[in-house]
């Protein structure tokens, strides 16, 4: 698992600016979306989330995805195991352009 410091963001978000660049996001185990919002606090204009994934297998109702899906309509929600995300979808993304995951 990787963990970024807040100062590995900001410099991320700093280097992605003076290129004019966007940093395409795709965010596992999102929970609510704290994490996507974050980054859009610290930037809208460089981060962009994509993609969302958020599933709790021992629980029948899916809260967390609900929240996801209502907080952030613009993006593709995938509300399955991470392990059972076909490699089709990995690609769909690599394609987008996704940076971060």
């Amino acid at each position: 698992m990787i963990f970024f410091r807040i100062s590995d963001i900001i410099v991320i978000r700093e280097c992605y600016k003076l290129r004019g660049n966007v940093m395409k996001i795709f965010s596992m185990f999102d929970g609510v979306g704290g994490f996507i919002v974050g980054l859009e606090n610290s930037s809208k204009e460089v981060f962009q989330t994509l993609y969302s994934n958020q599933y709790e297998p021992s629980r029948k109702t899916q809260d967390a995805y609900e929240v996801g899906l209502y907080r952030f309509p613009d993006m593709e929600h995938i509300p399955t195991d991470v392990a059972l995300i076909p490699n089709e979808k990995f690609e769909e993304m690599k394609a987008n352009g996704v940076d971060m995951i």
